[in-house]
C-alpha cells in the first residue's frame, strides 16, 4: 500500500521511521527494502523524582537560577501556563505550529490536527502558554502506558524563552502524574 501511495505522489523513496527491528526481520519487504540503524529514535527523560522540587534540587546551580529566572520572566510577563485535557480551538494552534515548521524547515504535518483533536483518548495533554491573553507556545503530550511523547510544538517566536517554560511545565506534569518517561523527539539535546 505504501508503494502504491508513493508512486501516486511521486515519491522517490518510502521510509518506515522508527521500526524496531524484529518487526523488519520478520516480515518479508519488497525487492529493494533496505533497513538502516540511524540512531536513537529521540531522547527520552527517565523520571526519577517523587516530586518536582526534588527535580529542581538535582539541577546543576546555574540550571536552577536559569529556571527561577524564567519563573520570573514568564510571571512580569503575565505568562500563564495551563494544561488542557480537551483540545483547544485548531485556529488558534495552526499558526503556532506554522512558525515552528518555517523556522526548521520542515514540510507541514498532515497528523497533528488529528493529534489536537483526540489526544483525550490516549489520556495526553494540551500544555498553552498564554501572554496578554494571546496564545504564544502550545505542545502536545500523548500518553502510553506510564510514558508521554512531546509533539505538536508551537511557538510565538515574538515571545522569548516560552520554549523552556512548556518544557518545564511537562516535566512538572509528568513527575506529578507519577509516569516513567518523558519522550522529547529526534533531534532534542540530553539536557531536556
Amino acid at each position: 500500500v505504501a508503494t502504491e501511495q508513493a508512486r501516486n505522489f511521486h515519491a522517490s523513496c518510502v521510509l518506515f521511521d522508527f521500526l524496531e527491528r524484529e518487526l523488519y526481520e520478520k516480515y518479508a519487504w519488497p525487492a529493494g527494502a533496505l533497513g538502516l540503524s540511524v540512531g536513537d529514535p529521540g531522547t527520552k527523560m527517565d523520571i526519577s523524582w517523587p516530586e518536582f522540587d526534588s527535580y529542581l534540587r538535582s539541577m546543576s546551580p546555574k540550571s536552577r537560577k536559569n529556571y527561577r529566572q524564567h519563573c520570573r520572566n514568564a510571571e512580569n510577563r503575565k505568562i500563564r501556563i495551563q494544561i488542557y485535557s480537551e483540545p483547544p480551538s485548531l485556529e488558534d494552534v495552526e499558526p503556532l505550529w506554522r512558525n515552528v515548521e518555517t523556522k526548521f524547515h520542515e514540510s507541514r504535518n498532515p497528523w497533528n490536527k488529528y493529534l489536537l483533536k483526540h489526544f483525550p483518548m490516549v489520556k495526553g495533554s494540551f500544555i498553552s502558554a498564554v501572554e496578554n491573553d494571546k496564545l504564544v507556545g502550545c505542545g502536545l503530550f500523548l500518553g502510553d502506558r506510564q510514558e508521554l511523547v512531546a509533539t505538536g510544538l508551537g511557538l510565538d517566536y515574538n515571545s522569548k524563552n516560552i520554549y523552556s517554560l512548556l518544557n518545564y511545565s511537562a516535566i512538572r506534569a509528568a513527575i506529578e502524574a507519577k509516569l516513567r518517561v518523558l519522550h522529547w523527539g529526534s533531534g532534542a539535546y540530553e539536557v531536556k
